[in-house]
């Protein structure tokens, strides 16, 4: 059994001994760094105060560190939540403008007159061998939607030098209560009809 030795003078010549040996000596390295650390348990804090003393040292480095790192976290995010909350303001107010100028149904009219159409109207023609003028085409955006009456001979003609169904020239609705759809299309196939 090993003998306990309470006299650390005797200790700390003993482990100097053995260190300056193995400093002498080709032995592994790692015996020197063993006896190092040996001497570091030795070294005992002098009082239970001084032990305390150095926690809080070390609690008040954490809490400060920690309000800090907090602080930073805090400044961040809401650095980023202003961020997310103009670019979602931003977005509404793209929508909601973009939502003003669009409507699903076209708006409706009547007329016993010849007339000059807007894109996306809805006409009912009330009268015989009325003339309904197409608007400036857009491709993909106008459309116009032509109902007629209990007569016949409603003239469609197109704007300008457009097209109707790929052809320079206007197109006559000879039945009564026909419907029909236009959509521009482009400048070589003009308004289509479906």
């Amino acid at each position: 059994m090993a003998v306990q030795n309470s006299n650390f003078n005797t200790l700390i010549t003993a482990i100097d001994t053995k260190a300056q040996s193995l400093a002498a000596s080709a032995t592994d390295p790692k015996d020197l760094v063993f006896l190092g650390k040996t001497l570091e348990a030795l070294n005992v804090t002098a009082t239970v105060s001084d032990i305390i003393g150095q926690g809080d040292t070390q609690i008040g480095l954490v809490n400060t560190a920690g309000t800090t790192q907090v602080g930073l976290v805090n400044t961040a995010g809401t650095t980023q939540l202003g961020i997310v909350n103009t670019a979602g303001t931003n977005q509404v107010a793209s929508i909601n403008s973009a939502a003003a100028s669009y409507s699903q149904h076209p708006s409706g009219t009547t007329t016993a007159v010849n007339k000059t159409l807007a894109a996306n109207e809805f006409v009912l023609v009330t009268a015989s061998a009325k003339t309904m003028t197409l608007p400036a085409g857009v491709a993909g955006q106008s459309v116009v939607y032509i109902a007629v009456g209990n007569f016949v001979d409603t003239v469609v003609a197109p704007n300008g030098s457009e097209k109707i169904m790929g052809l320079a020239q206007s197109m006559t609705i000879d039945k009564a209560n026909t419907t029909i759809t236009l959509m521009y299309h482009s400048a070589a196939h003009g308004w289509r009809a479906f």
